[in-house]
């Protein structure tokens, strides 16, 4: 690899893991050529067609409405950084075969795991979650009035937006918001659309009240 091609890929490693130069610069040699090994693969595997129904001792769910609020939240957060943060992604996708699991570990473990498979698998799953979210399409679609879930692009919005709508589903169901964290993500989005609705309909009769006066 000639200087050029290798400064090349550190620009890629730094923006697949989310890092500066000067950070990338101080991790170990042995550290920084496996980075650019895994990014080299991450472009050599082509990852339309290729997913795994299983990867190790770890099963994927692949059906978006066997997760609980609680796993939706963590994927709409991980899924910012789609890349950097695939392995949390999958992590939070997937539960062992046999046993109990930490994501942590589940995480560590997919971190080593090909890139091709983890990125197909990835692939696999965000065309099953889009048909999930399409069902609720007024549910994201931003409201000039009122909305109940994050549409903002603000820093609050990006971190806490869905942990703020999991604390509205808490109130609506009147359980705690861990409770609400191990609702069916259907049930918790059907919440949600409710109380969208509501605060609407509250908005528009305070409105109309308004301009009565």
């Amino acid at each position: 690899m000639d200087l050029d091609e290798w400064d090349m890929m550190c620009v890629v490693v730094c923006i697949i893991h989310d890092m500066t130069g000067e950070e990338l610069e101080q991790k170990p040699p042995e550290v920084i050529a496996n980075l650019i090994d895994r990014a080299g693969k991450l472009f050599a595997h082509p990852t339309d067609d290729e997913s795994f129904d299983t990867i190790g001792f770890y099963r994927i769910i692949y059906n978006p409405s066997k997760l609980t609020l609680g796993q939706y939240v963590e994927i709409k957060f991980f899924g910012q950084q789609k890349i950097a943060h695939a392995h949390y992604y999958l992590a939070s996708i997937t539960k062992k075969i046999i046993g109990k699991s930490e994501h942590k570990d589940r995480a560590e473990f997919f971190h080593k795991q090909p890139v091709h498979k983890v990125l197909g698998s990835l692939k696999r799953f965000h065309e099953e979650l889009r048909k999930l979210e399409a069902e609720y399409g007024s549910l994201y679609n931003l409201d000039p009035e009122v909305h109940a879930v994050p549409t903002g692009g603000d820093k609050f919005n990006l971190r806490h937006g869905w942990t703020f709508s999991a604390t509205k589903v808490a109130e609506h169901e009147r359980i705690t918001l861990d409770e609400a964290y191990k609702l069916p993500i259907r049930q918790a989005l059907n919440d949600l659309v409710f109380i969208k609705e509501k605060d609407k309909y509250e908005a528009n009769l305070i409105k109309q009240n308004t301009n009565g006066r």
